[in-house]
């Protein structure tokens, strides 16, 4: 009897464990990005190293890095030359990220649409700012 008690809470705690690791991701990030904005094309949630995600990114990507710059600079209502143009994953869905001046704009490399912008440098702060408030709701 006691033996199935303890199989029983080994098993518990497995599935507990093995919960937490799959809601905090491959990249040991808990919940969505903050900010959270939908892509349109989601890439798979099959485990892949940085280089095989990347090429995933690419694959999926639809748009060419000089429209997701023609993008970026209609919403900025400018004509400056980019800073950088990466393309990166953003809650699962590939987004090319344009640094113009001061400001980081975040295009859908599928669609092309405009899904964020903020100040450069905004973005690290966001994710100072979620974590703070998950060390304070887990206090």
């Amino acid at each position: 009897m006691r033996k199935w008690l303890w199989l029983g809470l080994l098993a518990a705690l497995s599935a507990v464990g093995y919960l937490a690791l799959a809601q905090r991701g491959s990249l040991g990030q808990a919940g969505p990005q903050n900010p959270s904005y939908p892509g349109t094309t989601a890439v798979s949630d099959e485990e892949m190293d940085e280089a095989a995600e990347a090429q995933a990114d690419r694959n999926l990507a639809r748009i060419t890095p000089d429209q997701a710059v023609q993008a970026a600079q209609q919403l900025l209502q400018t004509q400056a030359t980019p800073k950088t143009v990466t393309l990166g994953n953003e809650n699962g869905h590939p987004v090319w990220e344009v640094v113009i001046g001061n400001e980081e704009v975040k295009v859908d490399a599928g669609t092309g649409q405009v899904l964020h912008r903020e100040p450069l440098g905004q973005e690290a702060q966001n994710e100072e700012d979620g974590k703070n408030a998950e060390d304070e709701a887990g206090e």
